[in-house]
């Protein structure tokens, strides 16, 4: 496996940016590892179907390739379509930090679910406002 670039994780980890959930949003999601019991959520709010704002939370005692993860697949997210956000995979928020060792994959995986359940709910969300009479 590729090395981990623990100096960019570390840097990943710390950033404020996109931290803390919006208190208005379009769609809502999460996903809870079963291992250790970290909750990643995250929350977003479009425009004419662009993210243009996303916010997630991260169980405070997470390991920081998870808090990495968290904050670059927000910063990926961010200002793309939803469904090409829903494409967000975790391959591509690994190569953002120079690949993650096998033991750090389900972090980035634990990212990826919670997006595409954020952007499911926003789907689900949205089909409910259009069926109102």
């Amino acid at each position: 496996g590729i090395a981990l670039d623990y100096l960019k994780i570390k840097s990943y980890a710390s950033r404020e940016d996109n931290k803390g959930l919006l208190k208005v949003f379009d769609g809502r999601g999460s996903c809870e590892e079963p291992v250790c019991g970290d909750v990643m959520e995250f929350t977003i709010k479009t425009h004419r179907e662009i993210i243009t704002e996303i916010g997630f939370t991260i169980t405070e005692s997470a390991c920081l390739p998870v808090k990495a993860s968290a904050a670059i697949t927000a910063e990926i997210a961010k200002g793309k379509p939803v469904l090409e956000a829903y494409l967000i995979d975790k391959d591509q928020i690994g190569q953002k930090v120079g690949g993650l060792e096998e033991e750090y994959v389900h972090c980035a995986l634990m990212a990826e679910l919670a997006l595409k359940r954020t952007i499911v709910n926003y789907v689900y969300n949205r089909s409910m406002e259009q069926s109102l009479p």
